[in-house]
Parts: structure tokens; C-alpha cells; sequence
């Protein structure tokens, strides 16, 4: 119905797209900046008087506001603009949250949008709902260690779907030690997929073959590092610019490996 709110997602979607094309500056600039980018996407806005630019419903006034919230609690957004004007309700980015609306992909604070993205793709199974929500609100929590695990353990789920795809297709026992290594660990596993895959990626189409050793085996091969360096006492832990980067690039090794197991 028209006077419902606009849906967290939408809406947060909405203000992000604001922040990448200007800063905030004060809250109510902020309000309007969002209502323009609401009206261009034809969501419901009020519209302005006497041809003034339109603005936030009531409606929509209190999401907004703790969208706002979010992002300061976040790190995204800081109160104040420069010295001069320090306090509320001036806003800006900080030097974390311009790198952060300008990275694009799918938003990894919002777990209901972080998946939905990624189901545009291909639906998702059970498991990797489960691994792939823990690891965007454990992001959003701010506890990178337990995002990267998590991240971790859905690569590690599709490397099983792409080993037991290699094994299903394969007429001429060239998949024996793929099959003897599915559940051993899982980086003799993505070894053993590797050199399988080597002589054969130039039968894929151009991009898979491309993607071959960026997308799947360097991807692969830093998720899992992330993984093992945030569930291992002695090893280092992982920050929240690595987490960050293992949940930005997931989507695309997710592509790549569904895109594999459809050309088999």
C-alpha cells in the first residue's frame, strides 16, 4: 500500500546510492539528497510545493532517521562536517565510509539485502543461507574474525558442489583424486579441483577461462587464509577490511563456480 513504509532494505539502498553521489552535510540535506534518488526510482515521496524538491514522508521519517543511527554506529557516517561545524546534525562520510559506498556490490551490513542480492543470481541452498547470514551480521556486529569463518565455510560448501559436480560428469576416471580428496582437507581439495580444472579451462567460455586463477583459485585461496587466520589462536586476526573484502568478493567466486558447474 501506498502510505506503508518503504521496505529497510529499499530505503537503505536508496541512501547509500545518495552517499555516493554527495555528501550529507547537514541531517535534513541528507533527507532530501535520499528523496531525490526515491523519486528517480519512482518510490513513494512527498512531493514539493510551489516546485520545491520533493522530501521524505512522514511515513518513512523514523526508518530513516535509525538508518541514520546505523551508519554512525557503524563507522560509515561521523557527526560533524570540520572544525568549524563539529556537532549535530551536520554529517559527513569517514575515511572507512567513502571507501565503503564507493566499493558498490552488495551491501555487507545488511544481511536480508546481502543475500537478496545474491539469490538474483542463483537461489540459495540451505547452507549457504546459514553460513552467508551469520557472516553479514557478525560484519554488522563489527566481529570481522567470526564474518571471515563463516565466509570461509560457504567457499568451502561450493568447492564441495564443484568437486561433486567434476565427479558426476567425469566418463573417464580423470576425477579420481578429486573424489579421493572431497572430504579431506579442504586445501588439498581446491589443489586437486585446480589441477584438474588447469588442462580443461580452455574448453569453458572466455570469462570462466579467464577467471580461472583470479576469481577462482586466488578468491578460493584468500577466503580460506582469512578462515584459518580467524579460527586459529596462534594466527593473526583477521580486521575489518579483510572481512569486508572477503564478503565483497564472494558474489563474484560464487558466480564463477555455479558458472563452472552449469558447463559441465
Amino acid at each position: 500500500m501506498v502510505d506503508q513504509p518503504i521496505e529497510r532494505e529499499v530505503l537503505r539502498g536508496a541512501m547509500l546510492a545518495s552517499l555516493r553521489e554527495q555528501e550529507p552535510y547537514q541531517y535534513t540535506t541528507f533527507q532530501q539528497n535520499v528523496a531525490g534518488v526515491l523519486a528517480e526510482r519512482e518510490l513513494p515521496v512527498e512531493a514539493g510545493a510551489h516546485g520545491q524538491p520533493p522530501s521524505i514522508r512522514r511515513t518513512d521519517e523514523r526508518r530513516f532517521r535509525e538508518t541514520v543511527w546505523q551508519f554512525i554506529n557503524q563507522g560509515v557516517l561521523v557527526q560533524g562536517l570540520d572544525a568549524n561545524n563539529a556537532q549535530w546534525p551536520w554529517l559527513s562520510l569517514s575515511e572507512w565510509g567513502e571507501e565503503y559506498v564507493q566499493a558498490g556490490g552488495p551491501d555487507v551490513y545488511d544481511p536480508d539485502g546481502y543475500l537478496s542480492d545474491l539469490a538474483r543470481d542463483r537461489p540459495l541452498d540451505d547452507i549457504e543461507q546459514l553460513y552467508l547470514s551469520q557472516a553479514s551480521a557478525a560484519f554488522r556486529a563489527d566481529l570481522p574474525d567470526a564474518a571471515a569463518v563463516m565466509v570461509g565455510a560457504a567457499s568451502e560448501h561450493l568447492l564441495l558442489l564443484l568437486a561433486d559436480a567434476i565427479v558426476a560428469n567425469e566418463k573417464t576416471g580423470g576425477a579420481t583424486k578429486v573424489e579421493k580428496m572431497r572430504d579431506g582437507p579442504a586445501l588439498k581439495l581446491l589443489n586437486e579441483v585446480s589441477k584438474y580444472m588447469e588442462p580443461r579451462r580452455k574448453k569453458l567460455e572466455r570469462s570462466l577461462a579467464e577467471g580461472f586463477e583470479t576469481t577462482f583459485f586466488g578468491v578460493a585461496h584468500m577466503i580460506r587464509t582469512s578462515r584459518n587466520d580467524a579460527g586459529h589462536p596462534a594466527l593473526s586476526a583477521v580486521d575489518r577490511d579483510q572481512a569486508f573484502v572477503d564478503l565483497q568478493l564472494f558474489p563474484r567466486y560464487r558466480r564463477w563456480v555455479y558458472a563452472v558447474i552449469d558447463a559441465l
